[in-house]
């Protein structure tokens, strides 16, 4: 590359005519022998702008003026040697000093400074050495420094000096900037192409074109070599970069390397799937190509390098455009060494996106694993596209071809684990997390996932050993989010708050934590603070079908039906196959008095889920209040059929019978609840409730005292043994239960 010929107005033609002995520019040597110094510092001075008027001609040769060679000349000949004469017997006084009595000082007497420290150590004839090899010291410093700066042409010298100097050719990366550094391609062929300038030039066009304000390229001097890895690293680290490129020119191939240098460990790099987390896998930010026809290619490579920029920024979406663009830019068929890895980029990036594009992250990772089948990375990544997209059986064949590909991924493991325990492989499972653990024992991650495996078989004290000791490494949310869990599947409401408060404490962008405790604060009455967590959580992902649903159905129970429809239509418009929101829709349908439009939610209900008991029970009731009760019974029998060891059904069924006046059917279900649960206080309270209604008061009076037997602070069997035995007369029974009912705090009548 030719650099920029300069026409300057004092080499201009019209000026004064000089004879062939004295041209109006000198070369270089022509200039070192006038100047009697050597033609490399003349070059240097040139660049330095130390020769006025100094300029390169088209064959790139310095010209320069000779009246600023001369003005040089006199410059230097003019400044005066100063020398230190020292007597031997006794030092000489300085000669500022010499005239100087040992007078007091007076007003009108001139102000003479004292000897500074430097002419005072000149005067020491013990140190008078020392200071001129301080002297010596200092010009060669200044020699050095100053064609460094200049950018002499002492490439030699200057790799040999930055072995053990470092030296800063640019500022280095500033706050909210993206640095990229190309160094100097390493050149073995018989004319410099200067790669790196090409690159570095169609970046900045690239960049330029997408209005990249916040980039900055820049070319570093020192060459490196291609495998030169741990050397890029080192100088990029000391510029504070984002991204460094290096490579090398060998003639018939360019090879291109670029590394991530932004504190980013790809390899630990963890994405929320479900409600578990699994571990991506990546080539830790590094990628090598090796292209023949760089001409060809140069947009591929300088598109690829504008796409990690954008997944440095976690920009993921524009990433992805950009790398897509790159490949896009290349003829087919092309064969470029490194290829896999923009692929398994794309693959890495669409892992971030919705469910409905992670048939893209397996396309792409088809393509890289297509181009390099041995990378176990590849096959970790697209595992946990198919994990995500439910297809368990691919997600577990592409963890055991990484386990194959390497033995000693704990990744690898770690997510296959979570394949298993989704299919309640529960022993494979532990196998799985065992390995995972031994083969890291670190990663505070796999202690969490074991615990949660082991709270969901009741195995509690294993899985709070794990989640604290995942807390003791971490600390981090997900253990906390599994404590939750766990005290929440034990019915410990408030410890479970306090736990899922810690997670998003730890990470106030933890989804499922607000989730969960929405459904806390839904149980416990606490309508307001569960609608502001399903807000949150349908803020950090507006597409949650479950956050929709979750609130839709705290509209329904605060009696907020047309809020609640619209929640449920959310849910139904971004999962279209979940079961859930038709039938909690159809609930608030029959509650509006819509009872057709009600079936045909529990009928979709049913279509996609069979096996749910819940929506044959809802169905029933509604049918029930259209008036078709054999339809009404026959979807209640299927529900007892599905969940028979649910007494819990039979007791909600009791209480529907008894709200609509059918005593006998009413103490049915009550009998089967019992049957179930033989200590059902609630069951054996309003057993005895229909008793009452019937007339048969001693059997009533049995259940109430049953209840009290079962649960001696159930405020509700006091109350009705009061109501019953007063009522009967019996006053002084009654009064001990009145009393009772009163140290309990009271009882507020319900049927």
């Amino acid at each position: 590359m030719l650099d920029a010929f300069v026409i300057r107005s004092d080499v201009m033609p019209n000026q004064p005519s000089v004879s062939p002995q004295e041209p109006i520019t000198l070369t270089t040597a022509q200039a070192a022998g006038r100047m009697k110094i050597p033609a490399k510092v003349v070059r240097g001075l040139c660049k330095a702008d130390a020769l006025p008027g100094a300029a390169k001609d088209v064959q790139g040769r310095w010209c320069i003026p000779i009246e600023s060679v001369e003005a040089w000349i006199e410059r230097r000949d003019s400044i005066p040697i100063s020398r230190t004469y020292i007597d031997a017997k006794r030092p000489q006084v300085p000669p500022h000093l010499q005239n100087i009595k040992s007078t007091p000082h007076i007003e009108s007497t001139p102000h003479i400074e004292s000897p500074n420290w430097w002419a005072r150590l000149g005067s020491k004839f013990h140190i008078a050495h020392i200071r001129a090899i301080l002297s010596i010291l200092a010009t060669l410093v200044a020699i050095v420094g100053t064609t460094i700066s200049a950018g002499a042409d002492y490439t030699p010298f200057r790799h040999l000096l930055r072995q053990y100097i470092f030296i800063r050719e640019f500022s280095p990366e500033r706050q909210g900037e993206t640095l990229i550094i190309i160094f100097t391609f390493h050149n073995t062929a018989s004319t410099n192409t200067e790669p790196h300038i090409k690159i570095e030039r169609r970046i900045k066009e690239e960049l330029k074109k997408i209005n990249e304000s916040k980039s900055r390229v820049q070319v570093e001097p020192y060459v490196l070599t291609a495998d030169d890895r741990a050397k890029a690293e080192d100088v990029g680290k000391r510029y504070n970069a984002s991204m460094v490129i290096w490579g090398e020119d060998t003639g018939v191939e360019i090879i291109v390397n670029y590394l991530n240098l932004r504190g980013i460990d790809f390899a630990n790099e963890v994405q929320i799937v479900e409600r578990e987390r699994v571990q991506l896998a990546s080539s830790k930010g590094y990628s090598h190509f090796i292209t023949r026809d760089l001409p060809g290619q140069l947009t591929f490579l300088s598109l690829f390098a504008v796409g990690l920029v954008y997944r440095l920024d976690e920009n993921y979406t524009q990433a992805i455009k950009v790398i897509e663009a790159a490949i896009s830019s290349l003829p087919q068929n092309t064969k470029l060494t490194g290829l896999a890895d923009a692929y398994f980029s794309l693959g890495w990036l669409y892992l971030f996106q919705p469910l409905d594009d992670q048939y893209k992250a397996v396309k792409n990772l088809d393509k890289a694993i297509e181009l390099d089948p041995n990378v176990s990375e590849s096959y970790i990544n697209r595992g946990i596209a198919y994990y995500k997209m439910e297809d368990l059986k691919r997600a577990i064949k592409d963890f055991n071809n990484a386990v194959e590909l390497n033995p000693v991924s704990a990744g690898a493991y770690y997510n296959r684990g979570l394949a298993y325990r989704k299919l309640e492989k529960f022993e494979q499972s532990m196998e799985d997390f065992n390995r995972a653990i031994e083969l890291d024992p670190n990663q505070a991650l796999f202690y969490s996932s074991r615990g949660s495996a082991y709270a969901s078989r009741g195995k509690l004290n294993l899985a709070f050993q794990d989640f604290d000791k995942a807390i003791e490494l971490g600390p981090i949310a997900e253990a906390y989010f599994h404590y939750g869990n766990a005290y929440h599947s034990r019915g410990d409401r408030q410890q479970a708050i306090e736990y899922y408060d810690k997670a998003i404490e730890l990470d106030p962008s933890y989804l499922y934590a607000y989730e969960n405790r929405g459904l806390i604060f839904s149980e416990s009455g606490k309508f307001d603070q569960a609608i502001q967590d399903f807000n949150k959580a349908i803020e950090l992902d507006p597409k949650n079908v479950y956050a929709y649903n979750n609130r839709g159905h705290v509209y329904l129970k605060t009696e907020k039906f047309d809020q609640a429809i619209q929640d449920f239509n959310k849910a139904i418009e971004f999962d279209p196959n979940i079961s859930q929101a038709y039938s909690n829709r159809g609930q608030a349908f029959r509650e509006m008095g819509a009872l057709d439009q009600s079936i045909k939610d529990f009928d979709k209900a049913l279509e996609i889920d069979a096996n749910v008991s819940e929506i044959y029970y809802e169905r029933g009731i509604t049918y029930k209040l259209k008036g078709d009760l054999v339809r009404a019974n026959q979807d209640f029998d299927r529900a007892a059929e599905l969940i028979p060891h649910k007494a819990q059904f039979y007791y909600d069924l009791g209480n529907l019978y008894y709200s609509n006046g059918e005593i006998d059917q009413a103490i049915k279900a009550y009998d089967k609840a019992i049957e179930l649960a033989p200590k059902f206080a609630e069951a054996y309270n309003n057993r005895g409730s229909a008793y009452v209604t019937t007339g048969n008061i001693e059997q009533a009076i049995y259940d109430f005292e049953k209840a009290i037997e079962d649960s001696p602070n159930f405020a509700a069997p006091y109350y009705k043994l009061c109501l019953t035995y007063t009522l009967q007369g019996q006053f002084e029974t009654a009064f001990p239960h009145c009393v009772k009912v009163d140290e309990l705090g009271g009882y507020s009548p319900t049927p």
